[in-house]
């Protein structure tokens, strides 16, 4: 009943047209995702890896989407040249779908004796041409959408999406990571492994291309024309705009404070705890879990509070995540499992308060240049992170600030400098100002409201306990053990079951979509009440911590 209530609530006042665009951009981003969790993460790192990328060349790699959002600019006036967004977004998302394939193609081609020097670089080389159009495409569907869905259902429109995203992405990720440790152990040269990330890139890509299919479907608000203005004007405006350029500020400050060390977590895990892909990928199911719970508490909050108080909270959550890194080791990796928890849930805030702010924060007017110059300002200096945080990485290789109980040296240092960046940038958002901002006192009174949709309680230590399962698959098992692996066999089963239908879906898009997407959300709602069930039955089973203990966890962030 409830869950119908809140289905009611999200369509009311919402014209037929509004809500079919609405269910065609969830499936989007379904399919999108399925190509997003095949080309990026740690399999993105391990197909470089394999090409023989070094330090350097990883953290260039993680710069070069954030640098291309420098074109964003560009991609404002092509936008206004053009006159449609969906024109624009539809054509650049296709060729950087074609790069993409270009790249699942590489092993066939760099593998040669000649090319070995130059194989990392025409890898670089297509993810730029490919980052390039993504870039373009980023701006003219942020101006899209901002203008499509109305502003007093954005922050669950967002919510939804991602919740959908989220749950094809996490299933997904495991399949995938488990094809390739076993495509691994099986190969015997780098050609060899190299080939697994090539059905792996092209089985994305494939999925990537129905993805343009069924975005070029969702209608488009016709674009407002601009005031006359030069292009030059145009660009000064988000600058002399003070509530915006503060925005900007924090966001450069937190971008660059989570980007020294985001790319090397990746190379920390394969490189130095030498944990198997499969292991990875769930350590992205728990992230998955922990986004889906918090994604449904905030977009719910967003709508009522205004991102600013969600920035705030959420942000202190985020800020400590790098801290339980310190204390993995190749023998005992738990905290892992619990960094990725806390992450998971405070930063689907992060991202839909922020999400919230720049679309609030934008004139109507000429929004695609406001999005631009965010995109471009905040990408150049995301795009620095990484290449900073590799510098850092040299600069503390060998020096040790305290060995003891726990090691405070070579890269963990870099995992305590982005705590404490972190910490800095959060004080610049008391100098936001946003129209119907909510206090901090009304924001936690709000949360509390929201505490049945939280069982933050048993969550940590289920998780904890669940994944302690994998590192000890060869010890001795309890049975509490037992019950958990049997619990995360039955979601990965569910995921199947949806991934099953979907692909039933994507080949019959064409013909059922408007009267099978509503069907297809009511499933995927269903399959996160049982997992949050399955969540809720363990705590009940086990007793769970008392309620100061789950506080007190919930609070400390990754």
């Amino acid at each position: 009943m409830a869950g119908a209530a809140t289905k009611q609530g999200f369509y009311e006042g919402i014209d037929e047209t509004l809500r079919r665009d609405i269910r065609l951009s969830v499936t989007e981003a379904s399919l999108s995702t399925v190509m997003g969790t095949f080309i990026g993460g740690a399999f993105l790192i391990g197909f470089a890896l394999t090409l023989g990328a070094g330090d350097f060349e990883i953290g260039l790699l993680a710069s070069l989407p954030l640098l291309a959002n420098l074109i964003q600019i560009a991609g404002s006036v092509i936008v206004a040249r053009v006159g449609s967004r969906k024109k624009v977004c539809s054509i650049y998302l296709f060729f950087h779908r074609l790069m993409w394939a270009c790249v699942a193609a590489l092993p066939l081609v760099v593998f040669r004796d000649r090319l070995e020097d130059a194989r990392v670089w025409i890898f670089m080389g297509l993810l730029t041409v490919a980052s390039v159009c993504a870039s373009v495409t980023g701006i003219a569907w942020t101006s899209w959408i901002a203008d499509l869905v109305p502003k007093e259902v954005r922050g669950r429109f967002f919510s939804r999406r991602n919740i959908v995203a989220q749950v094809v992405g996490m299933v997904l990720a495991v399949a995938g990571g488990r094809f390739i440790d076993v495509w691994t152990a099986a190969s015997t040269s780098d050609q060899m492994r190299g080939y697994g990330f090539m059905i792996l890139f092209g089985i994305g890509t494939v999925f990537g291309i129905a993805g343009v299919i069924v975005l070029r479907r969702i209608s488009e608000p016709d674009l407002e024309a601009g005031d006359g203005e030069s292009f030059i004007a145009q660009l000064r405006k988000p600058f002399e705009d003070a509530n915006f350029r503060t925005f900007m500020i924090f966001s450069v400050a937190w971008g660059f404070a989570t980007g020294i060390v985001g790319p090397f977590f990746s190379v920390y895990l394969i490189n130095t705890l030498e944990i198997p892909f499969s292991v990875i990928t769930l350590f992205g199911v728990v992230a998955g879990i922990s986004t889906i719970l918090g994604t449904k508490l905030w977009g719910g909050l967003i709508d009522r509070l205004g991102p600013k108080p969600l920035s705030l909270i959420c942000g202190i959550g985020g800020c400590f995540t790098p801290v339980f890194w310190i204390f993995a080791t190749p023998e005992n990796y738990a905290v892992i499992w619990v960094s990725h928890f806390v992450s998971g849930f405070f930063f689907s805030g992060i991202g839909l308060a922020a999400t919230g702010m720049m679309m609030n924060l934008a004139p109507s007017r000429n929004n695609a240049v406001f999005f631009a110059v965010f995109a471009a300002v905040t990408g150049l200096f995301g795009a620095l992170a990484p290449i900073a945080g590799g510098a850092l990485g040299e600069l503390y290789r060998g020096r040790a600030l305290y060995q003891g109980f726990v090691d405070l040296s070579d890269i963990r240092l870099l995992f305590i400098t982005s705590t404490a960046l972190r910490l800095l940038s959060l004080p610049v958002l008391r100098f936001i100002r946003i129209p119907d901002a909510v206090s901090v006192k009304d924001m936690f009174a709000s949360i509390s409201s929201y505490q049945r949709f939280l069982p933050l309680y048993a969550i940590p230590s289920v998780a904890s306990a669940g994944m302690s399962y994998v590192e000890n698959a060869t010890a001795n098992l309890s049975r509490s053990v037992v019950s958990v692996e049997r619990k995360i066999d039955a979601i990965v089963r569910r995921g199947g079951d949806l991934s099953r239908a979907f692909l039933f879906r994507v080949r019959a898009i064409d013909r059922v979509i408007d009267g099978r997407l509503a069907e297809h959300e009511e499933v995927l709602d269903r399959m996160i009440d049982r997992i949050v069930g399955l969540f809720s039955k363990k705590r009940r089973g086990d007793g769970g911590p008392s309620a100061g203990d789950g506080s007190s966890n919930g609070g400390k962030g990754r």
